[in-house]
């Protein structure tokens, strides 16, 4: 019954519904308090609900049950930063490194994702390394996959207007949304239309309310797993897709592999 429910789980947070998975999560947690999965993934969902206390809690709690857990070291560390707690900094620093490693050359998944890595230590080789195993072993093994069900045509020819589309999880109180909010009304309507899609949580704060009406569409993608989210892309005839998150942690990469655009 513990599997099931962390696989439901995982499932769930995958799509963005994560108070359906904290309560799968800690219903494994009750049958099993040292179910390290379970722990590690209540981390992640602090983490990204941007509670680091929470967050640490869990992670310390998973790093217990296995000490060589690098998702759960990861976000440690991570969350650790943000607060300034440099306590053992060092020897964890060295200690992921030393696991990301093993994981690349025994062909594992690394547990770390790019975007942490590199802001993480300045050791190109190993920043590469990371970054080739996310874009191909992991990228292309789901990609695959999912091409089976998923192949988009498109017509060919100059439309009067080029549709652009910016495909994001942070179309909230966020660094990102901050940084970019004004860049949506600055485009030229003579020759673009711009749609926004959004896959992450609705804060209800300003910003927020503002990429909702800063483009001339706003799609609400929360929920949708990678196939439906490209089909949706597609459905609204997108010329020009635009990635905001990179490798960092609720990136979808592969709803751009997949072409949409």
């Amino acid at each position: 019954m513990e599997k099931e429910l962390i696989t439901a789980g995982s499932v769930l947070a995958n799509t963005g519904k994560l108070a359906e998975a904290q309560e799968l999560f800690e219903r494994a947690l009750a049958i099993n308090p040292l179910a390290y999965e379970a722990l590690a993934a209540l981390g992640k969902i602090w983490r990204f609900r941007e509670d680091p206390q929470k967050a640490i809690g869990y992670f310390e709690r998973a790093i217990k049950v296995d000490p060589a857990g690098t998702e759960a070291l990861v976000g440690l560390f991570c969350e650790r930063k943000k607060l300034c707690i440099w306590k053992s900094y060092r020897e964890a620093d060295k200690k992921l490194s030393k696991l990301v490693k093993e994981a690349l050359a025994s062909g594992k998944a690394p547990g770390e994702m790019p975007y942490e890595n590199i802001t993480r230590v300045a050791d190109l080789a190993l920043n590469y390394d990371l970054t080739k195993w996310w874009s191909g072993v992991y990228l292309q093994q789901r990609v695959v996959k999912l091409r089976q069900v998923v192949n988009f045509e498109f017509e060919r020819g100059r439309k009067k207007k080029i549709r652009l589309g910016y495909f994001s999880a942070d179309f909230r109180e966020h660094p990102v949304a901050r940084l970019i909010i004004d860049l949506f009304s600055l485009h030229d309507r003579r020759e673009f239309e711009v749609y926004l899609f959004s896959y992450g949580p609705d804060d209800g704060k300003e910003i927020r309310k503002r990429a909702e009406v800063e483009g001339d569409k706003f799609v609400d993608l929360k929920g949708m797993g990678v196939e439906r989210m490209a089909r949706e892309i597609y459905r609204n005839k997108v010329d020009i897709l635009i990635d905001m998150m990179g490798f960092s942690g609720d990136a979808k990469p592969e709803v751009l592999a997949l072409r949409p655009a």
